[in-house]
């Protein structure tokens, strides 16, 4: 639901192979994905942004594309799934809080935890803040209008309190996501106060190929 989206819609109508898609429609998309990463310019990726914005907004057509992609993708997570013995009670994909971030953003301002700064909305860390957060910063929505991943954990996090009111959410991402998750919870524990959840981040390490770290 994020940029990546924006960057393979904009690679799918550049560069789609219609037949290689047919034959192997991860394969074709993965290929999209990588051909955009290794030759965007400047111009791509401000197009990836608008698109993104785009669909983050309801646009018709990029909607369609983005189902489209969603299809193909869950045929084949569901395989892996299976292979593993793995099963979940609930699938809720990132898109859908999508109808709740301005909710969240402007509920995360009126508490004076977020402000605007230069069109955008960020939350801000003092220097003489919490020793790892010092002097950082959390986008939660672009100049351009978009949302990012914090708006999203942010929205999460609700959604788990109204329906589950879990005692522990555990959070299973690599390494490079410490930071964003410390900022997510400390966030979550100033807008909330006494929520009752006990926020936790289980980090590993990465995959390392020859040709670099695998995102």
């Amino acid at each position: 639901w994020g940029t990546q989206f924006g960057k393979l819609i904009v690679a799918w109508r550049r560069w789609l192979d219609e037949d290689a898609f047919e034959a192997d429609a991860i394969g074709e998309l993965e290929r999209l994905y990588v051909k955009f990463g290794n030759e965007a310019d400047d111009a791509m990726n401000d197009e990836a942004r608008a698109e993104t914005a785009k669909l983050q907004s309801g646009d018709e057509d990029n909607n369609a594309l983005w189902r489209r992609f969603i299809s193909v993708s869950m045929v084949e997570f569901d395989r892996v799934y299976e292979r593993l013995g793995v099963a979940f009670d609930a699938v809720l994909g990132e898109s859908f809080y999508n109808d709740a971030l301005p909710g969240v953003v402007e509920a995360v301002k009126a508490a004076g935890i977020a402000e605007e700064s230069d069109g955008a909305v960020v939350i801000r860390w003092p220097e003489d803040g919490p020793k790892t957060l010092a002097d950082t910063v959390l986008v939660i929505q672009k100049q351009d209008g978009a949302f990012l991943y914090g708006t999203t954990d942010l929205a999460t996090l609700q959604h788990r309190q109204r329906t589950w009111a879990p005692q522990r959410v555990v959070y299973v991402t690599d390494t490079r996501q410490q930071l964003h998750f410390r900022q997510v919870f400390d966030a979550w524990n100033r807008w909330k106060g006494d929520h009752g959840m006990d926020l936790v981040h289980t980090w590993f390490g990465m995959l390392v190929l020859p040709e670099g770290a695998m995102s």
